[in-house]
């Protein structure tokens, strides 16, 4: 990422959280939730392909930045994708549970700072997660 950063161009950065994660440990134990994180990355990894930059936060939060040559469209397609494909793992997986993936992300401006975009999509996170299973992204302020 920090190349990518260093181009000073723009691009799309999010932060994932899953939704009501704990009672997947709580009811199903660690390890059955160790593999549903899995199974998550491994959707990541084929929806966006090597087109962006995956990485865990830690727990149930990944991160996924988008360079600036890939479009907003695309983009978002992409997350949506990453969402409804997920969402219909779990349904499939343990139905009783109530489980989605909430998405903020925040659109680049060509030298915005790490800390700065990584704020406004924790805010776009934040009401997602309102919602549960939203995706927001914000647009660049200039």
């Amino acid at each position: 990422m920090e190349k990518e950063f260093n181009r000073k161009a723009g691009g799309y950065f999010f932060i994932c959280d899953v939704d009501n994660f704990k009672s997947v440990n709580d009811t199903k134990g660690h390890l059955f939730g160790d593999n549903v994180l899995i199974k998550l990355a491994d959707i990541m990894r084929k929806q966006a392909g090597d087109k962006s930059i995956l990485a865990r936060l830690g727990g149930d939060e990944y991160i996924l930045f988008f360079p600036a040559d890939i479009n907003k469209k695309d983009v978002m397609n992409i997350m949506q994708g990453i969402q409804k494909e997920f969402l219909s793992y779990m349904r499939e997986l343990i139905p009783e549970l109530n489980i989605s993936l909430s998405i903020g992300g925040a659109e680049r401006t060509a030298n915005e700072d790490t800390k700065t975009l990584y704020d406004r999509a924790d805010k776009a996170l934040y009401q997602a997660k309102k919602q549960k299973g939203e995706l927001r992204l914000q647009e660049q302020t200039i």
